[in-house]
């Protein structure tokens, strides 16, 4: 099968929605699907790239950073993915087009359906779903809300990450729309990677640096006198660097914690950093499908996340839960995982446990639809 991929940001741009497309579309790859990638030029990456049985091509964009991807920036993709894609299609087939994100890259898929007739499958993320991250997008979504809508009833069918985007999708449809046009697959991830080397007294935050992955609430409540001994590592970037470098100092914690930058998903340095992590912590205040957690769970970390529905549904009772906007939550959560810690240090968790997270009958469900 021909299968067409949009995602406008790919690996190694992008946040969480970006790693997926790539595992998703390595394993269709893997059985002997013809995988071709719709991507985002950035920096001095390959224009044309043979990777993992894929064939990635990145059209030319206006993109700042490779972690975040504003809304114009997104326009900029749509415009460059249409203009390539009309060319491509004059002499290749295309069976079916997977597409990641309802928006943006939703546009481009609903114009090749209207203009060539090609279905599209859609994975939706979680901030491409109105209303799930109101904060930062709400006024967005109230402009995009007809022609999100049109975008969904056209598609063959809409994955949901989580049972919770599914009642978000739904509900954005209205009662007239039928439920089961959106399937549930929770994301996966390649346990093979993941490992627990000899941990140190290390607190690992991870991910895009903005204000709703809530890094602030973690920083607020720490103290030397709270650390002693132990030190903060946070691995990311993103626009809200500086206040956190505030707190930092405001803190008197600038000895105590660390700013690695942005490490690409599964790089080496990445699965190291989560190896020797001994407490893995996110405060977020929105999440769908959060893969982070699980990464770190595989790699042996004790895993501390913030109550939030994206989170439950994901790691169940295998992490421990702080009330995100209850300053005194979350001190109780972060010294009591310090005091397990100091107990036991290199605790790891069992390798049977890790199959629950594991790609292989995700990739059954996407197969099946894309072939259905």
């Amino acid at each position: 099968m021909n299968i067409l991929v949009l995602n406008y940001e790919f690996p190694p741009i992008g946040g969480g929605g970006s790693p997926v497309s790539y595992d998703i579309s390595k394993r269709l790859a893997d059985r002997g699907h013809n995988i071709h990638v719709v991507t985002m030029k950035y920096g001095d990456l390959p224009v044309d790239e043979d990777k993992d049985g894929m064939h990635i091509h990145r059209v030319k964009c206006l993109r700042k950073q490779a972690f975040v991807c504003h809304p114009w920036e997104q326009l900029t993709y749509i415009i460059s993915a249409i203009i390539y894609l009309r060319k491509y299609i004059k002499n290749n087939h295309v069976d079916v087009c997977h597409t990641h994100f309802i928006i943006p890259t939703g546009v481009v898929a609903r114009y090749l359906k209207k203009k060539y007739g090609i279905k599209y499958v859609l994975t939706a993320h979680g901030s491409d779903v109105l209303g799930h991250n109101n904060k930062r997008f709400g006024a967005l979504y109230k402009i995009l809300m007809k022609p999100w809508q049109r975008i969904v009833i056209d598609s063959r069918c809409t994955v949901a990450l989580s049972d919770h985007l599914k009642n978000l999708i739904c509900k954005n449809m209205g009662s007239k729309y039928d439920e089961q046009n959106v399937k549930v697959i929770h994301n996966g991830v390649d346990t093979s990677v993941y490992y627990s080397s000899e941990k140190e007294k290390t607190i690992l935050l991870m991910g895009r640096i903005q204000e709703t992955k809530g890094m602030q609430d973690v920083l607020s409540v720490l103290t030397p006198e709270i650390l002693g001994d132990w030190k903060v590592k946070i691995v990311g970037d993103g626009p809200y660097k500086g206040e956190l470098e505030k707190i930092v100092h405001s803190n008197k914690l600038d000895q105590y914690v660390e700013f690695c930058g942005w490490l690409e998903s599964k790089s080496p340095k990445q699965l190291e950093e989560l190896s020797k992590a001994a407490i893995y912590v996110s405060a977020s205040h929105v999440e769908n499908c959060p893969m982070t957690p699980v990464e770190a769970y595989c790699s042996g970390c004790r895993v501390i996340l913030s109550d939030i529905p994206g989170h439950r549904e994901v790691m169940g009772d295998r992490a421990s839960y702080f009330n995100p906007f209850d300053r005194e939550s979350v001190l109780a959560i972060i010294k009591c995982g310090l005091q397990d810690r100091n107990e036991a240090s290199n605790i790891t968790n069992g390798i049977q446990e890790y199959e629950t997270f594991d790609w292989t009958n995700r990739i059954n469900q996407y197969e099946e639809l894309l072939l259905s």
